[in-house]
């Protein structure tokens, strides 16, 4: 099959409403006739792909880009030919937009360019800006101090994967994310490169109002949380209008054989099963969980904890009869007698419960 390489252009701007804006051009001419494009063409030979991209907007367009940017190439293979497309995001130097060749053109508002009718090659390309965007977005927030001191409380996250957003502004920025449509690319564009876009994923997920999409999102994304403050953000609303469908994949997470599956089970089980739903079976459940992980036990620690205090007197027992094993049962003790929710004569007893290493 044929092939060719070709350059595309991003142009992008603000409207007078202070909007961010991207250039999308209307073929007319051809198969693919009144069918929707990014600007650019083929590169020639002895050519960069920067240098042919500002030459076609030249030709194309009579005007001068600057500021260019890589972001993707694109590889898509259309019936007669393989396209090979290298992607820039690019701002306007100077002169004004010109159609030389194209039949129409429309400035498009960034988070909603799938209102034309695109080329499939270009349809790939607006899934790569929709991400690039969300990670320029990611550090315009940056608190870089923050980031300094997030980094060392997460051992399983290398330092350079953290950009450093604050949790009240991802979950603002989540639920802005969460009421569009184009946010599936995101959602699918794993595994992430950073920290920060997890903890992104986490809370969009848990905005999502339907709970079978909700569902095939954790199942999707739990595989891919490397940490325990991800694993522990990830909370749907959902999940509260559907208790027995979820306790059934609660009883799936809990035989996984990865980390953070075992430990969300866990934690969706203390969440959603301590109060009017609350069934000895469950403690009973996470007492036979058996692991070398430190963070599926301080879960574990963690789940026995809040049963002492939500469920006392059925809770109990597990202590007594040292069916935890010692590390998970001095540590549930430690955590009950932190707690404000334990009276005083429940965290004397608790104490002399503890065990010797």
């Amino acid at each position: 099959m044929k092939s060719i390489k070709v350059v595309a252009a991003m142009i992008r701007s603000v409207d007078e409403n202070g909007t961010p804006v991207v250039f999308a051009t209307q073929r007319g001419y051809g198969e693919y006739k009144d069918w929707w494009e990014f600007p650019g063409g083929k590169i020639e030979s002895g050519e960069t792909p920067k240098e042919a991209l500002i030459r076609e907007i030249h030709e194309e367009l009579d005007a001068c880009i600057t500021d260019l940017r890589y972001l993707t190439t694109v590889e898509y293979d259309y019936p007669a030919f393989h396209l090979s497309m290298d992607c820039f995001w690019c701002s306007l130097k100077e002169g004004h937009l010109v159609l030389l060749e194209h039949e129409a053109a429309r400035w498009l508002p960034l988070d909603n360019l799938r209102q034309v009718n695109w080329l499939p090659a270009d349809l790939l390309v607006i899934e790569a800006m929709e991400k690039d965007v969300i990670r320029e977005e990611l550090f315009r927030m940056q608190d870089v101090t923050y980031r300094d001191f997030q980094s060392k409380l997460i051992p399983t996250v290398a330092a350079d994967t953290v950009i450093g957003v604050r949790t009240p502004a991802l979950r603002q920025y989540a639920k802005k994310l969460a009421a569009q449509k184009n946010i599936q690319a995101f959602l699918e564009d794993l595994p992430h490169s950073y920290f920060d876009e997890n903890q992104l994923h986490a809370f969009i997920i848990s905005e999502i109002k339907e709970y079978e999409r909700c569902m095939g999102e954790v199942i999707r994304f739990l595989p891919f949380v490397d940490n325990w403050a991800t694993c522990d953000q990830l909370s749907p609303k959902v999940f509260r209008k559907h208790k027995p469908e979820l306790l059934e994949q609660i009883r799936v997470w809990l035989a996984s054989d990865q980390t953070y599956t075992i430990r969300f089970g866990i934690g969706m089980l203390m969440q959603h099963f301590l109060d009017e739903d609350f069934d000895p079976a469950f403690p009973e459940m996470v007492s036979q969980i058996r692991s070398e992980e430190y963070y599926v036990n301080m879960m574990i620690a963690w789940y026995f904890a809040t049963a002492l205090a939500k469920q006392y007197e059925s809770v109990l027992p597990y202590l007594e009869e040292l069916k935890l094993d010692v590390w998970t049962h001095n540590k549930a003790i430690r955590k009950s007698v932190e707690s404000f929710r334990i009276t005083k004569e429940q965290k004397e007893y608790l104490k002399s419960l503890k065990r010797k290493a």
